[in-house]
Order: structure tokens, then sequence, then C-alpha cells
């Protein structure tokens, strides 16, 4: 094992004392404790203290940067929410059927409940929603024109009837029950089965019908509204953290008059949300 040549300065005077026998012979001078190290020894170590070695490690306070600024805006939170539209009691005559079409087959009734309540086909709209709008499709036959509720701004109206059809286009109003009865429109015709016809529509509730198809349809375009699926439900995605107000509106068909119930959703940012609305309330 080699040992670490280890080098201090002393201090202390240099002294000689006399010696019997020194390395020099008889009567020379013998170094002892204090006197200088021999010349080998001198050689190897520096008559300058010795220099404290670096030490490999962190600083005790290291150096902290400051991170640039960042924008400060807050930004907010969104979430979504599924609004489930039920019915509870549903009235035996809300959801029978109000009688025979042209073609000898049963009207709709106003509504179909599921086996959990569920409403299909009602509308539900979100204050603060904005989904995104488009074209919707419709088909016209010569006893019923279906679906009963869309969302969108672009109607296209395919014929299926074997004859001619003429239907009716009209603006309602920017909000359910905005007006009473149903406004003057514009004809829709449609020479034969097959033909199709389009049209843009402008915000608001518009209604198509015609002469021997049943109730009339509803075309919501507006971009806070979704239509109840076979379930019963509709999902509004995005929407912003906080209160928002929920309107479920069955309208008025199968011989019932229109309901229309209120409520409140709450948001929270990243988390889904659920609200139950029941139409008998």
């Amino acid at each position: 094992m080699t040992f670490p040549l280890i080098c201090s300065r002393d201090t202390r005077p240099e002294t000689k004392q006399p010696s019997v026998v020194g390395p020099g012979g008889v009567g020379q001078a013998s170094f002892q404790i204090g006197a200088a190290p021999p010349i080998a020894v001198l050689l190897a170590c520096s008559s300058s203290p010795p220099k404290p070695e670096k030490e490999d490690r962190a600083p005790e306070h290291p150096t902290v940067h400051d991170a640039p600024a960042a924008d400060t805006a807050p930004v907010a939170g969104q979430g979504d929410v599924q609004v489930r539209v039920e019915w509870h009691d549903v009235p035996v005559v809300a959801r029978a059927s109000p009688g025979r079409t042209r073609c000898g087959t049963a009207r709709a009734a106003a509504v179909a409940p599921t086996t959990m309540w569920g409403i299909p086909e009602v509308v539900v709209l979100v204050d603060g929603a904005s989904m995104p709008l488009g074209e919707v499709k419709v088909t016209a036959s010569e006893c019923a024109i279906t679906p009963r509720a869309v969302v969108g701004d672009r109607l296209t109206i395919t014929s299926s009837a074997p004859g001619p059809l003429k239907l009716n286009l009209a603006a309602y109003g920017p909000e359910p029950e905005s007006i009473d009865g149903i406004p003057a429109g514009i004809p829709v015709l449609m020479p034969i089965a097959g033909h199709q016809v389009t049209r843009t529509l402008e915000s608001g509730l518009h209604l198509l019908g015609g002469t021997g198809t049943g109730d009339p349809i509803w075309i919501v375009a507006k971009p806070n509204a979704v239509v109840t699926d076979a379930n019963g439900q509709a999902v509004f995605k995005d929407l912003a953290a906080g209160s928002h107000v929920v309107t479920a509106w069955l309208p008025a068909r199968g011989g019932q008059k229109p309901r229309l119930v209120t409520a409140k959703a709450s948001v929270t940012a990243g988390t889904p949300g659920e609200l139950s609305i029941d139409l008998g309330q």
C-alpha cells in the first residue's frame, strides 16, 4: 500500500544539539525534532503552504435566474354537460296516437317514452353553448315529414311521395313560444319522388309542414340547441365553467300542447356533468 506524502511547515526555530555520535562522526551535530528536514524531503515539498483542494460539489446557494414573465391572463375552464329529458308520469293521451293519416296509418303520438322515461325528439337549449351548425336532411311523404325536430342552418328536403307535394316553410321566431300561431311562409314544391330542395335558414326557429302531412316539423337554426336522441339525452361540449340556464322544449304535436321546462346546470372545468329535467314539472 502506498501512502500519500504529507508535508507540513514547521515554524519552530532550528536548533542544533551536540550528539555523541552524529552522522558526520564524533563531534558533528545531528538534527533533532524541530530541525530542518532532509534535502530529499525538501525537494518533494513546497516551501509555501499547500493550497486547499477544491471540492466537487454544488454550491450551498445556487444562483436562481428569474423566469421570463408568463401570460397572466386567466384562461376560462370548460366542461361538458349531458342533459337527460324525462317524463315519469306521462298521461296516456300524450302516449296515444291522435288519429289516422290520409294514408290510413296511425299518426305519431306526442311522445314515445323509453323504458327509463327518456323522451326523444325534445329540443334542448343551453345558455352560452355554441355548437357547430350545418346541413340537416328531412324526408317528406304524402302522410308525414320526418324527423320531427332537427338542428341546423341548411335544410335539404327529399320527397318520397309518389306524386307532387306542396309544403310550407315558415320562420317562427327567435325563441320557443315567441309568437302565437303558425306564420305564413314560402311554398316548397316537390313534383316527384326523389326531388330535393335545399334552403339556407336564418338564425331562429322554422316550421315545415304541408296539407295531409301530419304535424309540422321544427328546424332549429341556433348554435345552443341539441335535439334529444332515442334515449332522451342531449350532450353539450366545451361549455364555460359556471352556471347555465337549460331549457327543454317539447313542441306542440300529436294533439298536445307544448311543454317548456327550465333548469340550471353547473359546469366544472374538465369534469363531465349531468342534468335531468322532468317534463312533468
